[in-house]
């Protein structure tokens, strides 16, 4: 099995096969007509053409022998907008094996701090989790869609919740007082062993 960059030339290829699947897989399990309708609307070959020429749309694919067997996309935010894998190949890793690749490449070529995907159905979300993602806690999930991301180890920082962290204003004038307050009992300390003496 190779997974690799895929090339304009194979970009109907991509569209076809991630089309058979969605029509498959998920689109049952999508309840809202308007996300549908957003994928078909996504799908369209000439729009795609002309982000993947524009470098703001990347292509991954898994090929074993001459077939193709599971596509990747994602843009160059780190965003990733899809990843079909032909129900025939399901359950071999091939799908976190692309979803690897990607990531490295937003990790390491991107320097991207993280990696995105709105799991569409909903019930997807569970192989991204299982795969490291965690819940983005600024989007709300709906029936048909849960985002999600991966936060890179060389870029992990809590983030505070909103409305409850320090500002760095604030936190410049608590680190003043405690200086100001730890000076004074230094001399304080001094006076004190000086009068003793």
């Amino acid at each position: 099995m190779e997974i690799r960059r895929m090339k304009e030339n194979e970009l109907l290829s991509v569209i076809k096969l991630a089309t058979g699947i969605y029509e498959y897989s998920a689109k049952p399990q999508v309840q809202d007509p308007a996300m549908v309708r957003q994928f078909y609307d996504y799908m369209q070959p000439q729009a795609l053409t002309e982000q993947f020429r524009a470098e703001r749309l990347l292509l991954w694919g898994a090929i074993e022998g001459q077939t193709l067997c599971a596509v990747g996309a994602m843009q160059s935010d780190a965003h990733i907008t899809m990843l079909y894998v032909h129900p025939y190949y399901q359950k071999r890793g091939i799908g976190a094996a692309m979803l690897q690749e990607m990531a490295g490449f937003a990790e390491h070529v991107l320097r991207a701090g993280r990696i995105t995907v709105h799991a569409i159905p909903a019930a997807s979300a569970g192989f991204f989790i299982k795969n490291g993602f965690t819940q983005m806690p600024e989007i709300s999930s709906g029936v048909d869609f849960c985002p999600l991301e991966y936060r890179f180890a060389a870029y992990m920082q809590p983030v505070p919740p909103k409305g409850k962290g320090v500002s760095t204003g604030t936190l410049v004038f608590i680190l003043v007082v405690l200086f100001l307050l730890s000076a004074a009992a230094v001399v304080v300390s001094i006076i004190y062993s000086l009068l003793l003496y």
